[in-house]
């Protein structure tokens, strides 16, 4: 197969190609150049550049099956938000979006930041070679997990009906099982869940979070336990994400700030660019926000508040990871665990990237795996 040059797509081979396929849509050269030579260097991937418009980045994305997309918001701009839309219900490929310093409507941006992106990040101000390779290598940070697997990983849609919760199985073929002897199903009958009174629910999500998130605080009510939570986003849209998810729950969702108490009927968004922590609050627990570095990567982390939690509040709470990329928060929740924590993570079949929680999976940190319609009843139920 002959790797693309500007714009000229990818030529089909009968052969199976070897390294992940990549289409870049960006008219700013030199950014493409350097996402380019990155790809190519570290995953021996090929690439096709699209600068032109949207019909030629459709074109290559039916010439071979891509493992990723990384976009100029500025395209966006041009035409609307349809293509992104189209991507994701026609291929199902991840995508990353690259916004330069001159966005100039904000609509687009927002309407973009609500689709169901794999990341998001802001392109220097400048074209200098070490500012450009600096953003490309956190760009492919974030996409480490796709572009290594072998097969392209498509972003399922999350689960519309309802799955009925069953008791687990004394049968491991139909329990569903994942490695460990973990069950796919929720056990509401389990009287370990009922037992457990949790105080403190930890969330930690990515890619695919604000979905997921919606999904998951919509259903729960105000006698849930108190809720803190990290959401991977750019700093610009936590605040209005949070409104938002305020808006629609029966619980209140509010941004952390030092000081604030966890309580019942509250879920506590991490604000960007800040971490956040658990700590005590009298004879109960609260938050502390504060301007640490990041850890795995992210600030908010996962990692960061999921460790205070298990330092902090040990049997008294929950710790869940839902849809993302990477594995931040995977070992915290295994410190979660080993503190009496009861820990879940949101399964494959559910997850738009099953990268956080199939790591904490695959690292024997998961007490419970479940579809998503299913962890509200779960959470109800370790709450009471």
């Amino acid at each position: 197969m002959e790797r693309s040059g500007a714009g000229h797509g990818v030529k089909p081979s009968g052969k199976r190609e070897r390294g992940p396929y990549v289409v870049i849509v960006d008219d700013d050269l030199p950014a493409a150049q350097v996402l380019q030579s990155l790809l190519e260097q570290r995953y021996k991937a090929t690439v096709a550049h699209v600068p032109e418009n949207q019909n030629r980045a459709w074109v290559a994305l039916g010439e071979r099956t891509a493992h990723l997309v990384i976009m100029n918001l500025r395209m966006l701009e041009r035409s609307g938000i349809t293509f992104l839309r189209m991507v994701a219900v026609k291929f199902g490929t991840p995508v990353i979006l690259l916004a330069p310093p001159d966005v100039t409507n904000p609509a687009i941006r927002e309407q973009a930041m609500r689709s169901d992106l794999v990341g998001y990040f802001q392109k220097p101000s400048e074209n200098s070679c070490g500012s450009l390779s600096s953003m490309a290598s956190m760009v492919l940070a974030a996409a480490d997990s796709l572009l290594r697997n072998e097969e392209p990983i498509f972003k399922k849609p999350l689960v519309s009906k309802p799955t009925q919760i069953t008791s687990v199985a004394t049968n491991s073929q139909s329990q569903g099982q994942y490695a460990g002897g973990i069950s796919l199903h929720v056990a509401m009958n389990d009287p370990e869940l009922h037992a457990r009174h949790a105080k403190v629910i930890a969330i930690g999500t990515s890619a695919g979070g604000p979905e997921a998130l919606r999904r998951l605080l919509t259903a729960l009510t105000p006698d849930c336990a108190g809720i803190v939570l990290v959401q991977h986003m750019p700093v610009g849209f936590v605040a209005s994400f949070a409104q938002r998810l305020n808006l629609l729950c029966r619980i209140e969702v509010v941004i952390g700030r030092s000081g604030m108490k966890i309580e019942p009927g509250r879920a506590i968004v991490a604000p960007g660019g800040m971490q956040m922590r658990v700590c005590r609050n009298g004879s109960g627990y609260g938050v502390d926000v504060f301007n640490g570095p990041p850890t795995c990567g992210h600030r908010p982390s996962a990692d960061t508040l999921l460790r205070s939690v298990a330092q902090v509040a040990g049997s008294e709470a929950v710790g869940v990871l839902l849809t993302g990329m990477g594995d931040d928060g995977a070992d915290a929740l295994g410190l979660m665990k080993e503190a009496g924590a009861f820990t879940i993570a949101q399964s494959r079949e559910s997850c738009t990237v099953f990268g956080m929680p199939g790591e904490a999976v695959k690292r024997g940190c998961v007490q419970r795996i479940a579809p998503l319609e299913q962890i509200p009843d779960l959470l109800h139920a370790l709450s009471a």
